[in-house]
């Protein structure tokens, strides 16, 4: 327009209007060139700010008319404080049954002892039938435990089937079928029916224990026929204060069964029972639920080594991280001046609104690599000398879990000095700080306690998630085992924690996890509370 007005007999002005363009693009350009350079060289803690006022017109005059209860239309219904309710109510009840499953595995450690591994190896027996794996046709995990051992299920004896093709010199190997077990059927002359014990008698016994250096411990006291062993043990475990699984009662060289009563033993009248004292309790069971403390272990040639710091561990993960900053832009709205409504004689006055504009680098970080290593097979290692494999359910996230930070080193980033760097600093949104190396590691000698259901392999004792139902696996103190009858230790499960700091034992580890779900149950009952109540309020009930 400025171009449009000036005439061609006046050169001059055409020559100065475009020195004052010219210098309005430079003086934009200046301001532009100053704007960025400054967000490329501002430090974190710098703040642009932007503002844009606004007014609001005064509100009109409130009526008299009282408010209506009830939402009255979909419009007004109260959609959202339903799902915020609804969404309390789960996370509340997420919450509580945290708590509770905490406070269980509590319990379950402060009702379990703890035992040396020697002590729990001595009480264990080999199953009956050879050490076998529960996964014959599965393969084996390659952080199990029993991986890679030759000798860990009993050989398989390939039995030579019927000729297969045209070949009769190619045999296949298959397994046995089972046999059938016929059924005995008073009709059937081939079959023979086993014939039907009569009952043992049931009459008094008269019982007197005596020590192996015979003095009288208990007796002589009269006893019914029906009466157990198993609470004639407690009955002298009472005497001598002693625990019943330390009770051995003989009658002459035969060890009597605690399982049996004393008609069905042969004591049918006055018997002399010998007493002997075992602390050591020795194989009463093939698979128990004990708890164990000691120092986790592996093998020398088996331990990996860490990429930063270079040691031997027992895991590792390796993190490199990328670091930088972004430029943020973040908009939002305050209220300035606050506005009075309008009334009968008051015209009231305006509200002041500011849409605020704020920019500034904010430190951002980017994982850019991450490795995780672990060894085939470690142990926990006791003061008896003992060892036993850790077979846990999902070892290498436990391993994680349980690993700490032991290596972080940054690197600061090269400063761009040259033209180049210079300009791509202006455009872009960011700009690189550093690379920091971090590094989590679980080592030997941490001590461990854990708790769990241990049982005997080829290459000793063996702590693993329950196999047994929970009615079936006792402790090793446990009265239950002389008469095999259900534990009274519900919902066993499989707990290990690697103690540091302040952590004395397992339960204290888990009660202090529950105080943390217990304070954020009352939080959320709060919470469910108070959007019930407006609900309650804004629904008219």
């Amino acid at each position: 327009a400025d171009l449009a007005a000036c005439s061609t007999s006046q050169p001059f002005k055409i020559i100065s209007t475009m020195a004052e363009m010219l210098g309005r693009l430079t003086a934009d350009t200046g301001r532009w060139v100053l704007k960025q350079g400054l967000r490329a060289t501002a430090p974190d803690f710098w703040t642009f700010q932007d503002r844009t006022t606004y007014r609001v017109p005064a509100r009109p005059a409130i009526s008299s008319t009282p408010p209506v209860r009830g939402y009255g239309s979909l419009r007004n219904f109260p959609f959202w404080d339903i799902v915020l309710w609804f969404l309390s109510l789960l996370f509340l009840i997420f919450t509580a049954r945290q708590e509770r499953r905490l406070k269980h595995r509590a319990s379950l450690a402060s009702q379990t002892p703890l035992h040396t591994l020697r002590d729990l190896r001595l009480a264990l027996r080999a199953p009956p039938n050879g050490f076998q794996d529960d996964t014959e046709d599965e393969a084996l995990s390659p952080c199990s435990p029993c991986s890679g051992l030759s000798d860990v299920s009993s050989p398989r004896n390939d039995v030579e089937g019927e000729l297969e093709g045209p070949n009769p010199s190619r045999r296949r190997p298959c397994r046995p079928k089972p046999t059938k077990k016929p059924r005995h059927t008073p009709d059937s002359p081939e079959t023979e029916v086993p014939p039907i014990e009569a009952p043992f008698p049931v009459g008094p016994v008269q019982v007197t224990i005596y020590s192996m250096a015979g003095n009288i411990v208990c007796g002589p006291m009269k006893l019914t026929g029906d009466f157990t062993v198993a609470d004639l043990m407690r009955k002298v475990a009472n005497t001598i204060n002693e625990h019943p699984l330390s009770i051995n009662l003989l009658s002459g060289p035969e060890l009597l069964d605690p399982k049996r009563t004393l008609n069905e033993v042969g004591l049918l009248g006055p018997v002399e029972l010998s007493l002997v004292v075992s602390r050591t309790r020795e194989s009463i069971a093939e698979a128990l639920y004990g708890r164990a403390s000691g120092e986790l272990w592996a093998p020398p040639n088996g331990l990996v080594q860490a990429p930063f710091s270079g040691r031997s561990v027992i895991f590792f993960e390796a993190v490199v991280i990328r670091l930088y900053d972004q430029w943020v832009t973040i908009r939002y709205r305050r209220q300035v001046k606050a506005g009075r409504p309008a009334g009968r004689d008051d015209p009231g006055s305006d509200s002041e609104y500011e849409d605020v504009e704020e920019s500034r680098w904010e430190p951002r970080e980017e994982v850019i690599e991450r490795r995780r290593t672990m060894v085939r097979t470690f142990f926990l290692i006791d003061d008896s000398g003992e060892r036993a494999v850790l077979d846990l359910e999902d070892v290498e996230g436990w391993a994680f879990q349980n690993s700490r930070l032991t290596f972080s080193e940054t690197e600061e980033a090269p400063g761009n000095l040259n033209v180049g760097g210079a300009l791509l600093a202006l455009v872009d949104t960011e700009r690189e700080t550093g690379t920091r190396r971090e590094e989590k590691t679980l080592r030997c000698g941490e001590r461990c306690e854990i708790l769990g259901e241990v049982n005997l392999m080829p290459t000793g004792l063996r702590f693993c998630n329950p196999r047994l139902p929970s009615e079936q696996l006792h402790r090793i103190d446990s009265d239950n085992l002389l008469e095999d009858r259900p534990s009274k230790l519900r919902d066993k499960t499989c707990l290990a924690k690697v103690l540091r700091d302040q952590d004395v034992c397992l339960e204290q580890v888990e009660l202090r996890r529950s105080k943390k779900y217990r304070v954020g149950k009352w939080f959320l009952i709060a919470i469910w509370l108070f959007f019930g109540l407006r609900l309650w309020r804004q629904l008219g009930l």
